[in-house]
């Protein structure tokens, strides 16, 4: 294998795949593709040489069986709808092991999800949101990482969650956001969002100064 791209095709990938990207595809004599359901598969299917699955299992292993798997292969891409290396352990463990082994690695730029997520939770950002947050939703959830509730924050790969996994979650995020909760979907991404308020809704600065309040009403959405 000589190249290896990662390629994020966005929320509704049929619509939100760009021209560069699917050029890439094109090319790639393999496609691995992770968490895209039976349409984007017909979608891609059409424009792509040849499309595996990525098989479940701990990172390393994963990725040392796509190496196995596109070893013949002059170039190969990584396929998901939230961007590979940003949602997916087993790509950012490819693209490392990929690289010790001299393949030319790159990503593609493509229409941002988060962009899209926002777009439709109809967030405005600007004017008293000044912060906006990204975390893995699989390290909220092992408690490794917290969003702090004086800024709005996107939770990603809310797809590698299952049905307890994001109870757990949700449990946890009211520790955060314990006031009030309305949730939509978003793909593989949700949204903690800031609830209009005549009040500030974060002080400037975090931790905020002495003897002013960090609480402000948010809601979960999704």
């Amino acid at each position: 294998m000589r190249t290896l791209a990662f390629v994020g095709l966005g929320l509704d990938p049929v619509r939100h795949a760009t021209i560069e990207a699917l050029a890439v595809l094109a090319e790639a004599e393999v496609a691995f593709v992770e968490g895209l359901d039976a349409r984007v598969r017909d979608f891609l299917k059409a424009r792509c040489a040849r499309l595996e699955d990525v098989p479940s299992g701990p990172p390393r292993r994963v990725a040392l069986a796509l190496l196995r798997r596109a070893a013949a292969a002059r170039s190969a891409a990584y396929v998901s709808a939230s961007h590979p290396l940003l949602a997916c352990p087993a790509a950012l463990e490819l693209a490392r092991l990929a690289s010790a082994r001299g393949v030319e690695v790159f990503a593609l730029g493509a229409v941002s999800a988060l962009s899209a997520a926002l777009a439709a939770a109809g967030e405005e950002f600007g004017g008293e949101h000044l912060a906006l947050q990204a975390f893995d939703a699989a390290a909220v959830l092992a408690g490794r990482l917290r969003p702090g509730p004086t800024a709005a924050a996107v939770l990603y790969g809310m797809d590698s969650l299952d049905a307890g996994a994001r109870r757990r979650l949700s449990r946890r995020l009211l520790r955060c956001y314990p006031r009030g909760r309305r949730e939509r979907a978003f793909g593989s991404f949700l949204l903690l969002a800031a609830r209009r308020s005549r009040r500030r809704a974060w002080p400037r600065s975090y931790p905020p100064p002495a003897g002013e309040s960090a609480a402000a009403p948010f809601w979960v959405e999704g």
